[in-house]
């Protein structure tokens, strides 16, 4: 599980839904959750390694949450690749199909997009 403390910056309520909008490792996310939902100024973004999503540094991607980072290093399985990422000073972790790693001569230190969801997002209070 991948886990940035963040700081709510704006809420906004449509219906059921909530358009929320965090600040996590100098970052803007933002976070599609289900109403009601009272949280604090301070939470932590979850998410999972298998719902990041990897690209190529030129490619266009049409989501609010996209990244530049840095490969740190890679774990190579034989179905799955982990891989390791810097960001914002911290590092996180995407799982990616071997098949898929090895056609895109994914390798480390090398430069990539990474994409969530802002469906794929849990937000959980500090304690």
């Amino acid at each position: 599980m991948n886990i940035l403390d963040a700081t709510i910056e704006t809420i906004t309520p449509h219906g059921e839904l909530l358009y929320v909008q965090a600040r996590a490792a100098d970052s803007a996310f933002a976070i599609l959750a289900v109403a009601p939902l009272e949280l604090p100024k301070k939470v932590r973004l979850l998410f999972k390694e298998t719902d990041v999503l990897l690209a190529r540094r030129d490619s266009a991607l049409l989501s609010p949450n996209v990244y530049a980072a840095s490969v740190n290093g890679i774990t190579k399985g034989e179905l799955f690749w982990q891989v390791a990422l810097g960001f914002g000073g911290g590092s996180l972790v995407a799982l990616v199909l071997a098949a898929n790693a090895r056609a895109h001569n994914l390798e480390s230190q090398s430069e990539i997009l990474w994409s969530i969801k802002p469906t794929e997002i849990t937000l959980q209070g500090e304690d």
